[in-house]
């Protein structure tokens, strides 16, 4: 995957979360503060990026942040 291909896939996947949150932002409590909106962003985007991954190609992931220290 290209340099600019990458980008692109990952400004889509940004764009696929914000939309979902601003479609549900009328269900957001109102008490919510940056921590809750944090943490409902932390789990729309592991929702988004886990869908259709094989249990294989996480564990390689995982590896592959310990090897190359990211």
């Amino acid at each position: 995957m290209s340099t600019k291909e990458k980008q692109e896939f990952v400004d889509g996947i940004i764009n696929s979360v914000r939309e979902s949150i601003f479609a549900d932002f009328s269900k957001i409590p109102e008490e919510w503060g940056a921590i809750q909106l944090r943490m409902l962003l932390a789990r729309r985007f592991e929702n988004q990026v886990w869908r259709n991954t094989l249990p294989s190609e996480k564990r390689d992931f995982e590896n592959d942040l310990a090897v190359y220290g990211l």
